[in-house]
This record gives structure tokens, sequence and C-alpha cells, in this order.
């Protein structure tokens, strides 16, 4: 691969002009030894991107782990990961916002790739109903991802009002914890979506809905798991106060939910066939 020339003599960051005294600059972080864009230069992307840049990472280096890596620390290591996001090592790891985004379009393509969609929460709107509630089940049917990421916002307030006065921690960074869990959201229920396809189970069966209560039941256990080392509260009631937390999370979201579908009815964007 050919290097790109340099001033002779000199040790200046092609990116921001700062002087490099080692392999990286210490102003933006860019390699000193860049190369000219080629196959390898978007395989190294690729890599850094899923995997990380650890693999390449010399020795007294500070990894910075990739989405795979970042996913795999989520799953295994819920509460060490977001202590260390929120206690300032940010830079180890995927920013959860990019996390959520990344996981977002993978699992798409997956989807899309294998012709599924997500798994559905509500069942098919009755005769009975009336034209709004229809419309409202059926848009929740299409639009799940919708409820999930208003689901984000909500529980934050939620979990900044419970613990206003035992936590100084902001708004945005209980926000930040629930981007981490909705990218976990994101995954199991499209591993889970994929399973009941591949052994096409019903989905009026009764395994199916004890696989969309388990991932339920799996974000509520990470939730107590973090909060319980985030506050340092006793097991018994971290879990009773996530509880009540998701409660009133879930009943804000949906609330916010019904009203967004009111207005586009309200101003007929909203069809009711």
């Amino acid at each position: 691969m050919e290097k790109m020339e340099n001033r002779p003599g000199k040790r200046t960051c092609r990116n921001c002009g700062a002087q490099v005294n080692d392999r990286y600059c210490h102003r933006c972080g860019q390699e000193y030894d860049s190369t000219q864009i080629s196959l390898r230069s978007l395989y190294d992307e690729i890599v850094s991107l899923f995997i990380g840049d650890s693999i390449f990472s010399e020795k007294g280096t500070i990894p910075k782990y990739g989405m795979l890596q970042t996913l795999w620390h989520v799953i295994s290591r819920p509460a060490a990961i977001t202590g260390e996001f929120l206690a300032g090592k940010q830079r180890k790891y995927v920013p959860p916002l990019t996390l959520l985004l990344l996981v977002c379009t993978v699992c798409l393509l997956i989807l899309s790739w294998l012709g599924i969609d997500l798994l559905n929460y509500a069942a098919d709107p009755d005769d009975d109903f009336s034209p709004f509630f229809a419309a409202m089940i059926r848009f929740l049917n299409n639009h799940i991802e919708v409820v999930a990421l208003l689901n984000i916002p909500c529980e934050a307030l939620v979990w900044k009002w419970i613990f206003r006065k035992r936590s100084q921690l902001r708004y945005m960074e209980y926000f930040y914890i629930q981007l981490y869990l909705a990218s976990l959201h994101i995954m199991l229920l499209t591993g889970i979506t994929v399973l009941t396809h591949a052994i096409d189970l019903p989905t009026d069966s009764t395994a199916h809905n004890l696989l969309i209560w388990s991932i339920r039941a799996a974000l509520y256990l990470y939730s107590v798991i973090i909060f319980k080392n985030l506050l340092s509260m006793s097991w018994v009631r971290t879990a009773t106060t996530c509880l009540f937390a998701k409660a009133i999370g879930t009943v804000i979201s949906m609330g916010s939910f019904i009203l967004l579908l009111l207005l586009l009815w309200l101003t007929t964007v909203l069809p009711f066939a």
C-alpha cells in the first residue's frame, strides 16, 4: 500500500496540522502513517466498526471496542459497561446512540434478507373495535419500533424522577442507559423473531407468548443488575423499584403513542379503512 508523502523532517498530522510525536495525533486521534484509500482501508474500517481497534492495538495502548465487542459487554457485563461509560471511560466503547443505530440497521437488514417482520405484540383488531382503536392496533402491529423508541425517553424520565433524591445522575445519563437497553431489546427481539420463523411457530401459540415475555423478563433483569450496581441498593428494593418504574414508563410511553395516533387522526394522515 503506497504511503502518502509528508514534508521531510516534519511529523505533522494531515488531519489537524498538530505536531505528532507518536503513532496517533494527540489532538484528533488520527494515525500518523495514514495511507491512500484502498481495499485495505475499507477492510480496516469495517473491522474497526464491528470488531474494534483492539486487534490492531499495540502493547500499552488503550483498545477501542467495536459494535460486536460492545454488545458482548452489554450482555455479559451490563453493570460494568454502564458504570464505566458514566464514569467517563467513553472512548473504549461504541457510544449508546451509535450502537442503537448500528443494531437497528443490521437487524433490519437481516430480517429484510430473510423476508420476515418483527414479532407483533398486538392482536389483529376485531370488527367490534371503533375505527380509531382498530387503526391504532394495526399501526402498532406494523410500527412496534415506534413504541420502543418512545419508551426510551419516557423510562429515562421515570428513573430520573424516582431517584431524584438518591442519585446525582442527570436525565441524559438515564437516557443513555436506556439506549443500551434498547439495543439489547432490538437484538433479542430480532433473534427470537428469526427463531420463531425458522421453526414456523404460530403467533397465537403459548410458546410464542412465552418468548415475548422472556424478552421483557430479560430486559427487566438487566435493569435490576444495572441500577443495583449504580445506586448500591438491596436486590429486593432494586427489583421492586425497577418493576414500578417499568410499569409507569410503559403507561407514559403508551399514552404518548395514543396521543401521536390521535394527532395523526385529527390531521387525517392516518387512514381508517
